[in-house]
């Protein structure tokens, strides 16, 4: 792979380059999980020319701008300028619920709030059209961006959240779907009755909650705690499925922060938490509170 990587980083090839070569490529790199930084930077050097970045259509655009986030590429100036283009009649007219999603999870990712490219996903995913068309994970991409972002739209919250309730109810959401989910709207200080007494019910499940991960656990501790209706049964098994081996080791310090302030939310005093939490939590020295929302609120631009 770094061979063929290191042969479409020559400039004579990559001029040949047209935007579909570099859209599937990068998005390639991206679904292996191979930051091949030669081949990127030099396409991103490609990308200067206006007529290459023109010719993207929307397809192209969403996956190459959903691949830069996740090679991890935070280029405030490059997300900008797909920004730009993303904002194009010929482009957002014709997104997809896909390209949405891949799109708003993006610029989340990046840490990279662009208001008017946020405003036009939201009318865009409000269409009839489209709005029926959300699957389950472009919905949780959505709601997770929009809850990383900061940026709060009521009408598009319920409608993502009657989407969400239909897949719930349907059983197609996978627990860190739902992870996602809840904690964006509780992020977004938004509540849905409905929807959280499904996720409620659908966490409640051995088979679920046995397939829920340490940032799952946290984030599910947090949301619906947060939301005012965590139960003393669904903490009972959160907490159960947090204190087992292989969760508790894997807790990131975000988790950990996660979980102090759940119980916090809960009023329990922090000698009356367990042990094996406490002993992670003091031992991580988790001091920030990404979990809360408050360092996932990102500058406008």
């Amino acid at each position: 792979m770094g061979a063929l990587a290191h042969l479409g980083a020559q400039p004579a090839l990559l001029q040949r380059f047209l935007s579909q070569h570099i859209a599937n490529i990068t998005w390639g790199w991206a679904r292996l999980r191979l930051p091949e930084l030669d081949f990127i930077h030099t396409s991103l050097i490609r990308l200067q020319d206006p007529k290459v970045l023109r010719s993207f259509n929307n397809l192209e655009l969403a996956n190459f701008t959903w691949a830069c986030a996740e090679l991890g590429i935070k280029d405030r100036q490059l997300f900008l300028l797909l920004a730009e283009h993303t904002l194009q009649p010929r482009i957002i007219s014709q997104y997809s619920s896909v390209d949405l999603g891949f799109t708003s999870w993006a610029f989340a990712k990046a840490s990279i709030r662009h208001e008017p490219l946020l405003e036009a996903l939201t009318q865009r995913a409000l269409r009839p059209e489209v709005a029926g068309t959300l699957n389950a994970q472009s919905v949780s991409k959505m709601v997770w961006a929009y809850g990383r972002l900061g940026h709060k739209h009521t009408p598009l919250l319920e409608m993502l959240a009657q989407q969400a309730l239909s897949h719930s109810s349907s059983g197609q959401l996978r627990p860190y779907q739902i992870s996602n989910i809840a904690w964006g709207m509780a992020a977004l200080g938004y509540f849905h009755g409905p929807l959280m007494k499904s996720f409620s019910e659908q966490i409640s499940r051995p088979a679920m909650l046995l397939a829920c991960g340490s940032t799952d656990v946290a984030n599910l501790m947090w949301a619906f705690a947060s939301l005012g209706v965590l139960t003393p049964e669904l903490m009972g098994r959160l907490q159960h499925r947090a204190l087992e081996p292989t969760i508790l080791a894997n807790f990131s310090r975000q988790d950990l922060c996660a979980i102090t302030v759940t119980y916090a939310l809960l009023g329990v005093d922090p000698c009356e938490q367990p042990r094996a939490i406490r002993a992670r939590s003091f031992g991580d020295q988790a001091t920030s509170l990404p979990s809360m929302g408050v360092d996932n609120v990102c500058p406008e631009f």
